[in-house]
């Protein structure tokens, strides 16, 4: 968790990613829309970019920005009682190799324990 300034809120984000290219990718800075069980809860922004090893699964902290929008608190605040939350990726993440450059179409889905379920109720 990060710091929460009016509607922004900075993370930074752990993951294993595997890359099953032939090649090292960069993946850039990209915006996806967050959605939390079907709602949309605003946009998420990769802020530094990373490399992949060609593969291989490599291990990265990503440091994101998290643009709110309107309402979205409530929403989550109506969610924060769900055992178990889908959350929802979508857009175009921009990655390359050499001095190719690619958007890649992005719309990957989740489902993480709640807030209810990791306080064991």
């Amino acid at each position: 968790m990060g710091k929460l300034n009016g509607k922004t809120l900075k993370l930074t984000v752990d993951a294993d990613i595997y890359n099953e290219n032939s090649f090292a990718l960069k993946v850039k800075p990209s915006t996806l829309d967050v959605y939390i069980e079907d709602q949309y809860m605003g946009k998420v922004h990769l802020d530094k970019k990373f490399k992949m090893k060609r593969k291989s699964t490599t291990r990265v902290s990503a440091p994101l920005t998290l643009t709110l929008a309107d309402g979205a608190m409530f929403k989550l605040l109506a969610l924060a009682n769900k055992k178990n939350l889908k959350i929802r990726l979508s857009g175009k993440v921009k990655a390359g190799a050499f001095f190719i450059s690619k958007k890649i179409d992005v719309n990957e889905e989740k489902t993480i324990s709640g807030i209810k379920s990791k306080l064991g109720l």
